[in-house]
């Protein structure tokens, strides 16, 4: 075995290039991609209640999100033009993620965290197009707590120190388990792996498992009844049923169907640190990776049974890159022999080189989607119709791609011309002749469980609708017709 694991103390220089080169990638992508990823869903939606309120949008108590909304907030408040604020929000992902990198690899000096960092790139394609994927953003605050829990032992020299060290881990601990609810995972996966290890004294173990089961235990505590968090509870019977079934559930599909696409890397880490926990007699570890991993897939399956979007599903099983890369930097990777660790950092590199390139090719329908929205904003802006209804079935015609989110995001894409080339556009199952909403030319349509909206209540910096009465938006022939509601339903009669 020694021609595989002989050799440490590897020059990890050239992993720092990498990384420099990684987050500039992920930079130019966030920026050119910007429409992309800020009108599709929930970013959309929370751009445009950040520009409407010039204030946070905060939504299922995940309160570190505030972190990622303060450069777009700062923006909407000194009144920058719209792509400043959608900008603001697309990069500051990539910008805080930098910062923590730079933070690991020069101050803490930990450049196998910093590889792990880069991890994150792998397991993304439609997930990058959710800005505000909370999972992504916890990719980076995880490694950093593992990061500062385990390379800054020597701080603690002092009374001084010590505060230091148990604030800044309470910090990321806190940072994690508001961000998203799989951060107890991480959280949890690394205290177990903090707790195994024989150098810290068990003063410090009991100290940060306390912190952490505290901060779980707010967290829980806090959750309100109907949330978004709430509904992924189930009965014990129902769990039952759905553990029996596990091989079966549309989950289960979506993971053995994407499983070439790069998560048979982390697969492939698992069994690297497995057989070298087994070499070295490391059992307890072996026993906790391995379970933890089995768990944490098994309630991943479980939760997403009946199957989500390439987003949803993306996200839901990213934390594996996370929960078999670090026994594979910390344990596998310091040990590599010279010819394995050159192969590792080439395999790295091109991995990273084709995940760039996976969410090039997957920015594909997203912007073919922003296209034909541009060509009902020219039509409307020229018959100075700028409310227009369709149905659902004409959304599909036209743009391939449904959002929940299509009231907010034509008025965002559109004002990016000016506002007054402002246009909203709406879609239902089917239009009501009936539906007095339709009548009031005070509104303008914005999401499903809160459709009307006051004009009167834009922010006037960004946003010019008239009050009038909407059109309705058809296909025929292939070619886009606006017509009048009498007209809509003559017809249809």
């Amino acid at each position: 075995m020694k021609k595989y694991f002989s050799k440490t103390g590897l020059d990890e220089n050239k992993y720092l290039i990498l990384g420099h080169l990684t987050f500039f990638a992920l930079f130019i992508f966030s920026f050119v991609l910007m429409l992309e990823r800020m009108l599709y869903i929930d970013s959309g939606y929370q751009v445009f209640e950040i520009i409407k309120a010039e204030y946070f949008s905060i939504n299922d108590q995940r309160y570190s999100m505030y972190l990622f909304q303060i450069f777009p907030v700062l923006a909407a408040k000194l009144h920058l033009p719209l792509s400043v604020v959608m900008h603001a929000y697309s990069l500051s992902i990539p910008i805080i993620g930098y910062v923590l990198w730079l933070i690991t690899v020069y101050f803490l000096k930990d450049k196998k965290s910093g590889i792990l960092m880069l991890f994150v790139m792998l397991g993304i394609r439609h997930t990058f197009f959710h800005t505000i994927s909370e999972t992504f953003q916890l990719m980076f605050f995880a490694v950093f707590l593992y990061a500062w829990l385990f390379q800054t032992r020597d701080f603690r020299t002092s009374y001084l120190k010590k505060t230091i060290y148990y604030f800044i881990a309470s910090l990321f601990i806190i940072l994690c388990i508001f961000i998203h609810p799989v951060a107890m995972f991480f959280v949890a996966f690394v205290i177990g792996i903090y707790i195994l290890n024989k150098d810290i004294p068990v003063s410090q173990k009991v100290m940060i498992t306390i912190l952490s089961a505290g901060i779980i235990i707010i967290r829980f505590l806090s959750l309100k009844q109907g949330s978004y968090n709430n509904s992924f509870m189930m009965s014990m019977s129902e769990l039952s049923d759905k553990v029996s079934h596990l091989f079966s559930h549309k989950s289960t599909g979506w993971f053995r169907h994407h499983f070439p696409d790069f998560y048979w890397i982390p697969l492939l880490m698992l069994f690297i640190s497995l057989f070298f926990y087994l070499k070295k007699k490391k059992y307890w570890h072996f026993a906790f990776l391995l379970g933890f991993v089995a768990l944490f897939w098994v309630v991943t399956i479980v939760v997403y049974s009946k199957g989500d979007g390439d987003v949803g599903m993306e996200r839901s099983f990213l934390p594996l890159f996370f929960f078999c890369g670090i026994p594979f930097m910390s344990e596998v990777f310091p040990n590599l022999s010279w010819k394995w660790d050159k192969l590792f950092f080439i395999g790295l590199i091109v991995f990273l080189v084709v995940a760039f390139v996976k969410i090039s090719n997957a920015s594909i329908p997203y912007t073919k989607r922003l296209q034909k929205m541009e060509e009902v904003f020219t039509m409307a802006n020229e018959q100075g119709t700028k409310k227009i209804l369709m149905t659902r079935k004409t959304v599909q015609q036209i743009f391939k791609q449904t959002s929940w989110n299509l009231g907010l995001e034509s008025m965002l894409y559109s004002s990016l011309k000016g506002i007054d080339s402002t246009v909203n556009i709406y879609a239902v199952e089917n239009i009501d002749p009936d539906e007095p909403g339709y009548q009031d030319i005070n509104v303008y349509f914005a999401v499903p469980w809160w459709t009307y909206w006051y004009i009167d209540r834009l922010n006037p910096h960004y946003f010019k609708l008239p009050k009038q009465l909407p059109v309705v938006l058809t296909v025929k022939d292939d070619q886009l017709v606006m017509k009048e509601f009498s007209d809509y339903f003559a017809e249809m009669e």
